[in-house]
Parts: structure tokens; sequence; C-alpha cells
């Protein structure tokens, strides 16, 4: 049974080895998006001064109609801290593709944009991490590689389940293979709750999103026929009425209708450390503002608070730097088992043609 089970282990490691290797890499880097942002492209996503007066909203959005005529709001996302920007995408007028522009929410300056974000090297950084830049069939990919990873992970564990006889044992003067694999058995421990955490929410969002594709295209969205949403609507308004609602509450996102028929959204939190960033809603109608429903996350059931945590669990967005290096060190391991499984497979392999 454990020589099966090592076999498939191996199998399973050579075959996705460069795939956890590449979704390890970006992944890490992802956790710091807003510095990668800051040194790639200081000019469209610079270090604001640290203020905490931010304009009101109306007067934002106002700034952006005035300055982008020929383009419509889609999407603001606010700044994430007091120096840093508002993410905004818009839509120019009878196309279809989201754009990003950067706001200073103390001023109101256009600081970057229109731009495709993809091309940025966040952008190409995220489509690699989670498509490998090839679509719906590359978002499928990284699933199934994001659920090799949980199995390699599970298998590895009952491979050396006895681990806690010589754990953290690295035979530094015995022979090579001996020491790749006190090497790779200290590591893949060490790193399981990483291997699960990530590899299941990874395969819980890719694969189930893939299918939808397959099913229903993944083609660009609907072409903008104009404003969807009537003039005479505060967002302030809005913001401030989703406050009362639900005290407590922290805006982070807002979608505006770009289609007919389409409603106002305002995602956000409560400030709990392992609720995602847009894990209470808000949706107010397009022409009158009146509120037509709110999901608040600690009204959900069991099953969408536990999907909830999955994304500040996969990010590691619950505790501050330590956690998110933590939490890079983890992501990197998958490719470092790779690598350390890969040369314990050639020893072996090389061991095998000696003794023929």
């Amino acid at each position: 049974m454990n020589k099966l089970l090592w076999q498939i282990h191996s199998w399973i490691g050579l075959i996705a080895g460069i795939g956890l290797l590449i979704i390890g890499l970006t992944g890490s880097l992802l956790l710091f998006h807003d510095e990668l942002d800051a040194a790639t492209a200081h000019d469209v996503f610079p270090a604001l001064p640290n203020s905490t007066a931010r304009l009101p909203l109306d007067i934002l959005l106002t700034g952006v109609e005035k300055g982008l005529p020929d383009y419509e709001i889609s999407s603001w996302a606010f700044a994430p801290a007091a120096d840093a920007v508002d993410r905004v995408f818009v839509v120019k007028h009878k196309r279809r593709e989201r754009l990003l522009v950067t706001i200073n929410p103390h001023t109101g300056a256009i600081l970057g944009g229109p731009l495709d974000a993809r091309h940025t090297v966040t952008g190409w950084v995220m489509d690699l991490h989670y498509t490998f830049c090839a679509g719906s069939v590359g978002t499928l990919v990284a699933g199934i590689f994001a659920a090799l990873l949980c199995l390699l992970g599970l298998s590895g564990f009952w491979l050396y389940r006895d681990f806690w006889t010589s754990f953290i044992q690295l035979r530094w003067r015995a022979s090579r293979r001996i020491f790749l694999t006190d090497l790779h058995k200290t590591v893949g421990i060490a790193s399981l709750a990483f291997q699960l955490i990530l590899g299941f929410t990874g395969a819980y969002w890719n694969i189930p999103s893939a299918l939808r594709q397959f099913r229903f295209g993944s083609g660009l969205p609907p072409e903008l026929t104009g404003r969807h949403w009537s003039k005479s609507i505060s967002l302030d308004s809005l913001l401030q009425q989703s406050r009362q609602d639900l005290p407590g509450f922290q805006a982070t996102f807002i979608a505006l209708p770009v289609v007919p028929g389409a409603n106002i959204q305002i995602y956000g939190h409560t400030g709990s450390p392992l609720r995602s960033e847009y894990c209470s809603t808000f949706t107010f109608h397009p022409q009158s503002g009146a509120r037509i429903e709110m999901r608040e996350i600690g009204k959900a059931g069991l099953w969408g608070q536990v999907t909830d945590s999955f994304r500040p669990l996969h990010y590691g967005t619950f505790g501050g730097f330590f956690v998110k290096a933590l939490w890079c060190a983890g992501g990197l391991t998958p490719g470092f088992l790779a690598i350390t499984g890969f040369l314990m497979w050639r020893q072996r392999q090389v061991g095998r043609n000696g003794e023929n």
C-alpha cells in the first residue's frame, strides 16, 4: 500500500511540479501587490501623503466624469490605506473593455489611465497565477493543480505519518538522497496547513469558474450603451445609509450598472479579521436609490460564512505584515517541494542506472 501511494505521490509531484512552482511564486508576489504596483508603475500607483481626509465620493465621481467624458464608471474600489490610491474601472462609450484609472482620493486628481490592468506587472502576474495566461483552459488547469496540491499534502502526511520521531532532522553528512529526503519531509510536514488551505481554496474557486466559462462562454462583457443609473442619486447618501443599517460597515467596493436592469451594489465588511473585504452587500435601485437588499455575512448560512473566510485565509490578509510574510513563505513551499521531489526522483534514477 505504501509503495503504491509513494509512486502516486511521486508521479503527481512530477506532473504538477512546474505548475505548482509557477502558482507558488506568483501567489507569493501577489501578497505584496500594492508594493509591486508602486515599484513597477510609480506614476500610476504613487504613495500619497498619509492623510485621513477623503473628498466626498460624489465630488470624486464628478471629477472623473468631467475628466473622462467619453467613459462611464463601472466600479470603484476604495483605497485600502490612507496613503493609497482609489482604483476606478471605466468603460468607453460603445466599447466593452473595463479599463483602470487611479484617483487621488484626497484631491480628486486622475493619476493614471485609462489602461488595461492586465498590462501592468501585477495584472500579468495575476493572470499567470490564476489562468497561466490561457483563459478558461488555464483557469481549469490551475484549479486541477490546486486540487493536486491537496492530494500531495495528504499523501505526503500519510507516507511520513511517523514524522514526529525524526521531525526537523537534517542529516547533513549523510548521502545526498538521505539529506534531500529529510529536507523534503521537514518542509512538507511544516507547510502541510498551507498546502491544504491554498490548494483547497484555489480549487474551490478555479474549477467551478472554469466550468461556468465553458458552459456560458467567457467572452467580453456587453457593449456599453449609455448610463444606466440616475444622476440624481448620491453615492455618499447610499454609503451613509449602509453604515446606518449595518453599524461598523466599511465600504470597500461599489459596482455601478453598465447594462440595463442592473443595480447599484456596495460591498464591504465590519472589520472582523477572518471576513473578506466583500463579505456584506447592499443592493440599491439604479433609478430611485431605494434599498433592495442587505446581505449581512453574520446572518448567512454556515457554508456561506466558511467560504467567505477562504479569501483572507488564501491571501493572508487577516494579521498584518507578519502574517503576509508567513503566507509568502508558505506559498513558496509547493515550488520548493517540487524541486526537492524532482531531485529525489533524479537521485533514485541515477542509483538504479548505477546498479544496472
